[in-house]
């Protein structure tokens, strides 16, 4: 199964160099009864085994380096459908127009940084609103730096503000992004908002599948449908809790022992 998993990545990966994706510097207009699920890499915290113990080597050892990984994404909620690959080179984001209604994705990894073989998979449940964004995250904080789903929580008028800033000056983005925060009573050491609409602002690519890597994915199909139904019955049986994140937390700086 570890090298069924690594072969299908691969091959959507696009193992020879070839072009997977159509690329565009503005997101597509919603269809009608659709919205849009917008997918980046971005650090959510996840509560399971070993996050503590890794946050503490990394404390000793060194933890920010680049994580090698390659992550496939799609929609299961009915016939299995192929959303994009994301991987540590990408620098931009992907974009699925949904039909509204709960829609059920699927992640499946094939490596991480401790060993090649290992795969994992991961489930987010969505409800899409026709019209509207949905924004989730892969990350990969636990101790086996495996990827993961989660949704991000951000009012769409502020989604709104950082995606209106696309295209300017990345030099003018802090100013802008601190001031409409002071303007709208939105904490100051709410340090993930202002990274994810840096994030929002900065976007260099919108990524797509294309005909290339369509074809692909249907070469695969029968694979990923094996191993769907085996992980989709792990998840449910664990009944895994939903990783959900509100960019609206707030960081305070820590107190110097002389100001305690």
């Amino acid at each position: 199964m570890r090298f069924l998993i690594s072969i299908v990545i691969c091959f959507l990966t696009g193992c020879q160099g070839v072009p997977l994706y159509s690329a565009q510097k503005v997101w597509s207009p919603h269809n009608n009864d659709h919205g849009s699920i917008r997918i980046n890499i971005f650090g959510i915290p996840k509560s399971e085994p070993g996050v503590t113990l890794f946050y503490l080597a990394g404390a000793l050892a060194g933890s920010d380096v680049n994580n090698r990984f390659s992550a496939s994404i799609y929609d299961i909620t009915d016939e299995t459908q192929y959303l994009g690959t994301i991987d540590q080179f990408m620098y931009g984001w992907l974009e699925y127009n949904a039909p509204k209604g709960k829609r059920l994705l699927m992640l499946l990894s094939g490596g991480s940084a401790l060993s090649a073989s290992v795969y994992s998979s991961s489930f987010l449940e969505l409800e899409v609103m026709e019209g509207k964004s949905n924004y989730v995250a892969v990350s990969f904080k636990g101790f086996t730096r495996q990827p993961y789903l989660g949704e991000i929580t951000i009012r769409q008028k502020d989604a709104d503000f950082c995606e209106s800033l696309m295209g300017k000056e990345k030099k003018l983005l802090k100013p802008l992004v601190y001031d409409y925060m002071k303007t709208n009573d939105i904490e100051q050491y709410a340090h993930d908002f202002s990274k994810y609409c840096f994030g929002l602002a900065s976007t260099d690519w919108i990524y797509k599948p294309n005909e290339v890597s369509i074809s692909n994915f249907n070469a695969v199909k029968s694979e990923i449908e094996q191993i769907k139904t085996r992980e989709l019955e792990k998840w449910n049986n664990a009944k895994e809790s939903y990783v959900h994140y509100d960019l609206m937390k707030t960081y305070p700086p820590k107190l110097k022992q002389d100001e305690w």
